[in-house]
């Protein structure tokens, strides 16, 4: 046998003994940022509130994530830079006439599949700066009710 032939053959062999030993973690790379529609969630903190829930747009989110960024960057900038390693579930309200976008972040989302990220809103009480969530009000342009998980 050739011994190039060979070599492709190992090399070959090589890989798909490596591709079957270390699959893909299929529910990680498929979770994507997520906005819930109108009333698909309840967050727990408004349940003895009056709030409506209201769909909001990418263009809503975008001016949220925005108004977190200036707010985070002047807060904590060590969190400022890393929050680009975070998956976002985005759930819109409106309360005393104002829109607020609730803004769950989740650095680790491998216990989680897509349909879970996609059905309800997760929550969880450690895990430090891994989970956080925030409230921006939209309207009147600010944030509020910051607040990153307690360690395990």
């Amino acid at each position: 046998m050739d011994i190039n032939l060979k070599v492709a053959l190992t090399i070959t062999y090589l890989f798909i003994s490596i591709c079957a030993i270390y699959p893909k973690d299929s529910n990680k790379s498929t979770i994507q940022n997520y906005i819930f529609p109108k009333d698909k969630v309840k967050i727990a903190e408004y349940k003895n509130k009056t709030y409506v829930g209201i769909t909001i747009t990418n263009i809503e989110v975008q001016k949220a994530e925005k108004l977190f960024e200036k707010y985070l960057r002047s807060l904590d900038p060590n969190l400022f830079l890393k929050l680009n390693s975070y998956k976002r579930q985005y759930v819109g309200i409106q309360s005393q006439g104002k829109r607020i976008v609730y803004i769950n972040f989740a650095k680790s989302t491998a216990h989680r599949s897509s349909k879970d990220w996609e059905e309800e809103l997760f929550f969880t009480f450690d895990g430090g700066s891994d989970y956080m969530n925030v409230k921006v009000n939209i309207d009147d342009n600010f944030c509020y009710d910051f607040f990153v998980n307690g360690e395990a």
